[in-house]
Formats: structure tokens, C-alpha cells, sequence
């Protein structure tokens, strides 16, 4: 999981000819280890939040840490058969409570809410 955040990471911020630095690698292990010690191991949905709240919060990147919480929250909907049905301006409000402090299972519900199965 480490390894993906990083790289998803570096592919948004070069996008947009911002630098690739990491800032605070220890957080990203913290990250990795809160998933993989999960109470929910069986829940993708605890994952999701679970990885947008620790990048956004623990900003272990010197740019990008909303774009790439954002990022690696759809991909594990994306890879568990779900997609995510909020709209633009409700995920950048979203992103915004997150960064002001949104609790994990407030993210869950969120999440939970605004995401379908992919048929």
C-alpha cells in the first residue's frame, strides 16, 4: 500500500509541475499499519477511509496530500467493484471536511452513502 501512495502521488503532483517530495515517510508507514491492522479487514469501505483520512491528515507529502488521498479512496472502490456516485462539488466539500477534522467513521458513512456497485 506504502509503494502505491507514493507512486499515485508522484503521477498527480507531476501533472501539474509540482515536485514529488516526500516529507514525512514515517507517516506512511503509520498509514500502511493502521489498514493492515484493521478491525474491518473484510471491509474495503474502512480501507478507503481509513487511507483518506491518514494521507490528509498525517500529510506526508510536501504536495498532493488531498488529490492523493482522494485518489487511492477511489481506487480501493474502484478495485472492490463499487464506484463513486458524489459529485464534484460534494467530494471537494468532502475533501474539506476531512482536512477540518471529519472522524474515521464519519468517513465510512460517507463513503458508504455516495458509492454504488459497479455492474
Amino acid at each position: 500500500m506504502k509503494e502505491l501512495i507514493i507512486r499515485v502521488n508522484k503521477q498527480l503532483v507531476k501533472k501539474t509541475g509540482e515536485s514529488h517530495n516526500i516529507i514525512n515517510p514515517d507517516r506512511l508507514d503509520a498509514i500502511q499499519g493502521r489498514i493492515e491492522s484493521s478491525y474491518y479487514p473484510e471491509h474495503f469501505v474502512f480501507d478507503a477511509a481509513m487511507v483518506v483520512q491518514g494521507v490528509v491528515h498525517d500529510h506526508p507529502f510536501e504536495q498532493g496530500n488531498k488529490r492523493t488521498g482522494f485518489a487511492m479512496m477511489k481506487a480501493i472502490i474502484l478495485e472492490n467493484n463499487h464506484i463513486l456516485t458524489a459529485t464534484e462539488d460534494e467530494s471537494y466539500q468532502f475533501i474539506i471536511d476531512v482536512v477540518n477534522g471529519m472522524e474515521l467513521e464519519e468517513i465510512a458513512n460517507w463513503i458508504l452513502m455516495n458509492i454504488s456497485h459497479n455492474t
